[in-house]
């Protein structure tokens, strides 16, 4: 605990983005918003994370609603 106190607030507030579930689905969906990027889609020849903040915004949010349409 004392480590933790000498830290201080010195961490950046947790990032999210909050999208609204399209119909029939009711509410909002969380997602972690990525300062950085992981650069997986390199290693796994596959596309970028939902949130990748390499993603445009449009695409982005576009990703981010097809993902909270299936939660």
């Amino acid at each position: 605990m004392a480590l933790a106190a000498e830290a201080g607030s010195g961490l950046p507030p947790p990032r999210y983005v909050d999208v609204r579930r399209p119909p029939p689905g009711t509410g909002t969906a969380r997602f972690v918003r990525r300062a950085s990027c992981c650069l997986a889609f390199r290693l796994l020849e596959k596309g970028k994370c939902a949130t990748c903040p390499r993603r445009s915004p449009v695409d982005r949010a576009a990703f981010l609603r097809d993902r909270a349409a299936l939660l």
